[in-house]
């Protein structure tokens, strides 16, 4: 320490120190007390104080050592180091009982002020001794064909060693010597050991079982049959069974055992071999048949045991004639092995039957007769000729049939027996092929007469002799439209004949029919002609005239057919009166439908009132034609009535006015087809020629229904169709698919149709209150409509519906479907100008679709929107 100051101050005192002894952070320091002179001051340091090291020392003592079964514990630990450190603390042992390499060792664990440190020592334990005894007990030992094992075995050794383990035997199943030994072999612990011991096994009696021969001569040598068989069943080879014998008496058979398997005793005996006489197999049989002119006699055989022939049979008499007779037979042994024998056979003959064929005949009916065939001769090796006892005249026949069961007989004589029998014969019929006659008809016409040709007839003959001659059919009638049918020959019925019959064909020839003549027009009161004209112009045709009406303004429609057939001319006509005023379609039909032809007959009344109207539709894409997507608001005007004056009924006059912006189409009416204005009920139908766009002469048709006269159905409507002059095109058509005496039209979007009926003395007067309009191109109204919406739209199950006008008019307020047909009806009444007025409209049982909702007025005015239900 050095403390120094002002004035000299220079002073070295002791320091003052903390944790200075053992290993760690130690402090050296020094405070100077505040003095006379000088302030106080002071310091201090850290210094370090480390471990110092140990040594661990393990010492093995004694030795060697040897496996006791038991620890052995041999060390010895010295650990020291500075301070007075001095330990001796027990070894930690591994692998210190069994054999081998064992160790000692011990880690002193570092402390405060000493480093860790160990030591360790290997030392060996050697394996220690085994005793192996083998012990062979009991004695004297027989083969017994199994193993031998008296032995027993017994190894000791240090550490408890005791183990009795099952020896290892060699040769100890046969006779003669055999070891038992054990070798121990070296353990972990113990060295090998191994001990050996002889014992001795002697030979057994095998059990010989030997059987002589007592039987009668078989041809066959015989001799003693036998087994030897060792202890365990075994079979066993050295037995001879010694001679054999074949013949009368038989003798002695000497046996020997010769063991050749080292593990019996040899042995020897004998038996005796006893042969008697046999009875021979000895078959005769005698003879039993008809006679056939050859000597007969017994026939037979001996047979011996082996099945061989043997001489000495003897078989008696032989016989030719009836009736036979008796054969005695006799037997006598010539080998000396067998016994005489002897017996009887009877020899039976009697009488033959003839060799007999008679040959059934199966042919085709041909007008000739026929027999059977036959032949009779006898059994002699020269047959004797026997037909003249045969007699076959019932199998003779002429017609076709099957004679089953035809008679025939033999008479016999004094060698044959008489007898007879039947076969069976048949004449089929012949083929008649009966061919149907190819014919043909226009299509129409009843069917021509039907005729047959015929083929296969024999013998000269024709159809005069059939029974049932063939008919001829055909399922073509007069209403019959294919091409051709077949014509079907059937019914032919005879005995001698078959039919085949071969189809024909009835060709129906096509034909082509017009009914535009049925399209002119009539005055009411007068009689119509419906008249058609049939190509290729032939007589005979059925032509059917269906008259129909399609006018549900009127109370009722009117339908109706006629049947009538062409003339010469190829025409048909019918005439039909009383019809009333209407346009009718006319259906002409050849046939049942091989042609048909349209026509309209107008019935007009040239005294029964005239038509005007003006306003607009809404024109949906597809009126122009099917590709056609125009659509939009169409203007129309027009006025249609009859001329006045005694010269002039039956023009029509008037004006017609359509235009379809949307389509580019502007048609303007040029003239009125005369007597085509026909005014039916609630519709009006007309018409005329006109210019399209200001061009050409074209073709028009004109439908106006005015909702307010009876039948009517409450809604005016309209439609228009135009096509080019001598043309099928159509230009334009609101109703693309309906018949032109339709009434299917458009509602109309706003304006109004009035038909005018008459008065009475041929003055007009209109029978509604709708203003008549001017022919224009676009309606003449006041619009008084304020507001008109649906809420909501589209609608579900309900929606409110609110409107208001800018004047007082009487109002009603319809819904109608696509196709113009009214479905509900809203309001109707008076209501105020300027006021709203909400009204219900319910979906009730309506289907999901587009509808319209029309506001009409007593004014003519006409409003609508769409609603959409879902």
């Amino acid at each position: 320490v050095s403390v120094t100051g002002a004035g000299g101050l220079d002073l070295t005192p002791a320091p003052v120190y903390a944790n200075n002894t053992n290993a760690g952070t130690a402090n050296a320091s020094y405070s100077y007390a505040e003095s006379a002179n000088h302030l106080a001051s002071s310091d201090s340091e850290d210094f370090t104080i480390g471990k110092a090291a140990s040594t661990t020392v393990v010492t093995i003592n004694g030795g060697p050592f040897t496996y006791t079964g038991s620890a052995q514990t041999p060390a010895t630990v010295s650990v020291t180091g500075a301070g007075g450190l001095d330990l001796t603390p027990d070894a930690t042992y591994a692998n210190n009982i069994n054999a081998g390499t064992a160790n000692a060792s011990y880690s002193y664990a570092e402390s405060a002020n000493h480093l860790a440190s160990s030591g360790s020592e290997d030392f060996t334990i050697g394996k220690a001794a085994s005793t192996t005894v083998v012990t062979i007990n009991g004695g004297p030992f027989t083969y017994t064909g199994s193993a031998q094992t008296p032995a027993t075995v017994s190894v000791t050794g240090a550490g408890g060693l005791d183990l009795t383990p099952a020896p290892v035997y060699a040769n100890n199943t046969n006779a003669g010597t055999a070891n038992a030994s054990y070798s121990y072999a070296e353990s972990a612990n113990h060295l090998a050991s191994s001990d050996s011991e002889d014992f001795a096994i002697g030979k057994a009696n095998a059990d010989i079982s030997v059987t002589g021969y007592d039987d009668v001569y078989d041809g066959q040598a015989h001799g003693a049959s036998g087994t030897a068989t060792g202890i365990e069943g075994e079979a066993l080879a050295g037995l001879d069974l010694g001679a054999s014998f074949t013949n009368v008496p038989g003798g002695t058979a000497n046996w020997t055992f010769t063991d050749e398997t080292g593990n019996y005793n040899n042995d020897s005996g004998s038996v005796q071999i006893v042969i008697g006489k046999a009875n021979a197999d000895i078959s005769v049989t005698g003879y039993d048949d008809v006679y056939d002119g050859q000597a007969h006699g017994a026939s037979g055989t001996a047979t011996g045991i082996e099945g061989e022939a043997l001489a000495g049979l003897d078989l008696g008499a032989s016989f030719t004639n009836v009736p036979g007779g008796t054969a005695n037979w006799i037997f006598t042994d010539v080998t000396g092995n067998y016994n005489n024998d002897s017996g009887t056979a009877a020899i039976v003959i009697g009488k033959a039957n003839a060799q007999i064929t008679v040959t059934q005949y199966d042919i085709t009916y041909d007008g000739e007769s026929h027999t059977s065939a036959f032949t009779a001769v006898g059994v002699e090796s020269t047959p004797a000729d026997l037909t003249g006892l045969m007699d076959v005249s019932e199998t003779t026949h002429t017609n076709a049939d099957d004679y089953t069961g035809d008679a025939w007989s033999f008479d016999g004589n004094t060698n044959y027996e008489a007898t007879s029998g039947t076969v069976d014969n048949l004449i089929k019929k012949a083929q008649l092929t009966v061919t149907a006659v190819d014919n043909s008809k226009f299509c129409g016409q009843v069917n021509p007469e039907l005729k047959v040709a015929y083929s296969g007839f024999v013998n000269g003959e024709n159809e005069g002799v059939l029974e049932i001659k063939p008919t001829t059919s055909t399922t073509a009638v007069v209403t019959s439209t294919g091409t051709s049918y077949v014509i079907t020959a059937a019914g032919g019925e005879d005995n001698n004949y078959s039919f085949e019959y071969i189809d024909g064909t009835l060709t129906v020839i096509g034909v082509t029919i017009d009914a535009s003549a049925s399209s002119n027009p009539v005055q009411l009161g007068s009689t119509a002609t419906l008249s058609a004209q049939v190509t290729p112009a032939v007589a005979g045709v059925s032509v059917t005239f269906t008259l129909s009406e399609y006018n549900n303004t009127n109370a009722g429609t009117f339908a109706q057919s006629y049947t009538t057939t062409t003339g010469t001319n190829g025409i048909a006509t019918v005439t039909v009166s009383g019809l009333p005023s209407d346009v009718y379609k006319v259906t002409a039909v050849a046939g049942g439908g091989c042609s048909s032809s349209e026509a309209y007959l107008p019935v007009y009344d040239p005294n029964g009132g005239f038509v005007t109207g003006g306003g607009w539709i809404y024109s949906v894409a597809g009126n122009m034609g099917a590709q056609s997507p125009a659509e939009g608001k169409a203007n129309f005007g027009f006025n249609a009535k009859y001329k006045t004056g005694k010269n002039n009924m039956t023009e029509v006059d008037g004006n017609t006015n359509f235009q379809f912006q949307a389509g580019d189409l502007h048609l303007k009416g040029l003239s009125h087809d005369a007597m085509s204005l026909v005014i039916s009920g609630a519709k009006a139908t007309y018409r005329g020629v006109g210019t399209v766009n200001g061009t050409g002469t074209h073709k028009f048709l004109l439908i106006a229904v005015d909702g307010d006269v009876s039948g009517g159905g409450g809604v005016d409507k309209f439609r228009i169709k135009i096509w080019k002059h001598n043309s099928s095109e159509v230009l334009y058509d609101n109703q693309w698919i309906s018949d032109e005496n339709s009434n299917d039209a458009t509602v109309l979007g706003g304006g109004s149709i009035v038909i005018h009926k008459p008065k009475g003395n041929n003055k007009t007067a209109e029978v509604n209150e709708k203003p008549i309009l001017a022919v224009s191109s676009e309606p003449l109204f006041v619009e008084i409509l304020e507001s008109m919406a649906v809420a909501p739209n589209p609608v579900r199950t309900d929606a409110k519906v609110r409107f208001s006008l800018l004047e007082d008019a009487a109002v009603v307020l319809r819904v109608y479907d696509f196709n113009g047909r009214e479905v509900d009806r809203l309001f109707s009444g008076n209501v105020k100008a300027s006021q709203q007025y909400e009204v219900e409209f319910l979906r009730k049982n309506l289907m999901s679709g587009v509808y319209i909702l029309k506001l009409s007025t007593d004014r003519g005015n006409s409003y609508d929107r769409q609603i959409i239900i879902e």
